[in-house]
């Protein structure tokens, strides 16, 4: 699964972050945070609390 998807869900599902994680093959929710922390420059909770309003609308 590409961030593109993990961002997509993390914006549009009810998923815990924890499930996405798993989904995208990762084994540790930390773990993928702190990727996706480095590709995106902020957690993947501050990712969605700060996006998943703009999509909702």
């Amino acid at each position: 699964m590409s961030y593109c998807a993990c961002k997509e869900l993390l914006t549009t599902s009810d998923l815990s972050v924890t499930q996405i994680a798993s989904s995208a093959g990762f084994s540790s929710q930390s773990y993928f945070s702190q990727i996706f922390n480095k590709k995106v420059g902020m957690s993947p909770r501050q990712y969605r609390k700060l996006y998943s309003h703009e999509k909702k609308e």
